[in-house]
This record gives C-alpha cells, sequence and structure tokens, in this order.
C-alpha cells in the first residue's frame, strides 16, 4: 500500500502513523464527512457544470488527529484513516461513531 507523499510528510512530525482501511463507501457517506467540522487537507478534484467540486481524492484531519484518505474508485469511495498506534482506542471509538453513518 503506497502512503500519499502528505501522509509521509505529516509522519515526518508525527512519527509513523498505523493505516485502518475500508471500502465501498458511498457519496452519501463522503458527503457527511465534507459537512462535519474535519479541515480538508489535501483534496484532488475539478469543477462541474455547476460550479462545484468533483473531488477524486481527499485527506481530511479530524481532532483527534487522524488522516482520513477517501479515494473514489469507480462509483466507490475507498477510505484509510491514519492514526498514531498510540490512539488505536480512540480510533475504534471513531469507527463505530463514522459506522452510524453508513
Amino acid at each position: 500500500m503506497m502512503k500519499p507523499k502528505f501522509i509521509k510528510s505529516v509522519e515526518k512530525e508525527m512519527g509513523f502513523l498505523s493505516i485502518m482501511s475500508s471500502y465501498d463507501r458511498d457519496e452519501k457517506f463522503v458527503q457527511s464527512f465534507l459537512q462535519k467540522k474535519h479541515h480538508i487537507v489535501f483534496s484532488i478534484s475539478n469543477f462541474t457544470k455547476e460550479k462545484k467540486p468533483n473531488y477524486s481524492e481527499i485527506i481530511l484531519k479530524t481532532a483527534q488527529p487522524f488522516y482520513i484518505h477517501l479515494i473514489k474508485k469507480d462509483n466507490d469511495w475507498g477510505m484509510d484513516i491514519y492514526y498514531s498506534p498510540d490512539n488505536y482506542k480512540e480510533l475504534l471509538f471513531f469507527i463505530n461513531q463514522i459506522e452510524k453513518i453508513q
């Protein structure tokens, strides 16, 4: 699994980050993340005719801090969560919360 360059740069400050992956997410799930207080720290997109961004890749930073890497493949999204191994219990709680969205 290739880590994005942005995550590699974060690891220089935070140390090694572990990865928790999840696949087959839909557009509704991704939009719910974009409406929350998570900050977009990296994205790849283009604008639609409606002048809205059409994302193909997004990295969000949460307050914990976790980095959520969303990648569009065909009509589904994949999600990798990068986290410090010291924050594993917080990660499990976070995942339980986001699974309520799906």
